[in-house]
């Protein structure tokens, strides 16, 4: 049996091998990366790289922008097969790509009051899934290029601040933690590198319900991170809501 970091490793050099994939067959600049493995290319953004803690997660999430604008049609399930990347499909149709060691899923942002079925994007041969405050984290995405591959991420102000707002919406107490703590720890590091200006011109610019249910997840969320995160980060972490409440 592998140790963590043996299969951490492998995990990750899978990553990476996903991302060539996707560059190699001209989508990569095209879709952009969320969730927790943005962690690994953040890290060049922030002046403290160590404020971020270590990525653990099997899943890999790309979001897409609609309507998208891409003039091949790529068969993304079919460039990820060599690597093992199989489709599965749950029983309403939503698919995921999956491997052993990975899971790929494709997401675009909700619309109006939303809908209950996956969203067929013909020109990369996928379903994805419609998920609320997406297109928060497709406004100024940053593009950085890091041995050779280039990709498009949120930027770090608006990855924070969604995360604040999904872990709200979270059923499992673990993925809200989750949720929470990255939101947490990359909005401090924003402002332990001098740009909580950044952070101030996003927050004034969302809609007054979002403001107040990112800052209702500092109720539950401080809670849920007891026991798990040293004090220092508790503060560190207390510091960012008072920074949101700031008028």
């Amino acid at each position: 049996m592998r140790s963590d970091s043996a299969l951490d490793d492998a995990r990750h050099r899978l990553f990476v091998d996903v991302l060539w994939r996707l560059q190699e067959v001209g989508v990569l600049r095209q879709i952009v990366l969320i969730g927790s493995w943005c962690k690994y290319y953040y890290n060049g953004w922030f002046q403290n790289p160590e404020a971020l803690s270590p990525n653990k997660t099997t899943d890999i999430d790309f979001l897409i922008s609609l309507p998208f604008r891409f003039q091949q049609k790529i068969d993304v399930p079919a460039a990820l097969a060599p690597l093992g990347f199989r489709m599965e499909f749950n029983n309403t149709g939503y698919m995921t790509l999956s491997n052993p060691e990975l899971h790929i899923d494709f997401i675009v942002p909700e619309k109006g009051r939303g809908v209950d079925h996956p969203i067929t994007v013909e020109k990369l041969g996928i379903r994805a899934s419609a998920l609320r405050y997406m297109g928060l984290l497709l406004e100024h995405p940053i593009m950085i290029e890091k041995n050779d591959l280039h990709v498009t991420l949120p930027h770090p102000v608006n990855f924070g601040i969604h995360k604040l707002l999904v872990s709200t919406r979270r059923s499992k107490e673990v993925k809200a933690a989750k949720d929470f703590l990255n939101g947490c720890e990359i909005l401090a590091a924003v402002m332990e590198s001098g740009k909580g200006l950044q952070i101030k011109a996003v927050w004034s610019s969302l809609p007054l319900g979002w403001r107040r249910t990112a800052l209702q997840s500092f109720t539950k969320g401080l809670l849920r991170l007891q026991g798990d995160v040293d004090a220092p980060r508790i503060t560190l972490f207390e510091g960012v809501r008072d920074f949101l409440s700031q008028p």
